[in-house]
């Protein structure tokens, strides 16, 4: 079974892992690190599609290609929009029935 999970983020740098609790009391932990679909949208909507690759942990000026506003975004004149990272992956038929709890472990949004 595959499990998607669209995570509405502005810029950030994280190192995420994903607990699955198991019948037992323990819970593994999968690191979702590494390059994943990224997109960023004007509303709070999940794109359709995405168009980027981003890097996790990483900010959004990762992302390739690059973001429409990415100097501005060096210059602090950024104009935040929705950004949209896309994680898949294999949870088996046996875990099925269990709950995850995805912990973000350090985040950077766009403040100034």
């Amino acid at each position: 079974m595959v499990v998607e999970f669209l995570k509405r983020l502005i810029p950030f740098s994280i190192s995420v892992l994903m607990f699955l609790p198991i019948s037992n009391g323990q819970s593994i932990k999968l690191k979702l690190n590494g390059k994943v679909p990224f997109e960023q949208t004007l509303n709070s909507f999940p794109p359709k599609t995405f168009t980027k690759i981003a890097s996790i942990p990483g900010l959004i000026d990762t992302a390739v290609p690059a973001i429409d506003q990415l100097e501005s975004y060096y210059t602090g004149t950024y104009s935040p929009k929705y950004s949209w990272y896309k994680f898949e992956m294999m949870i088996p038929d046996s875990r099925c029935n269990s709950f995850a709890i995805l912990k973000i472990l350090k985040a950077s949004y766009g403040t100034t």
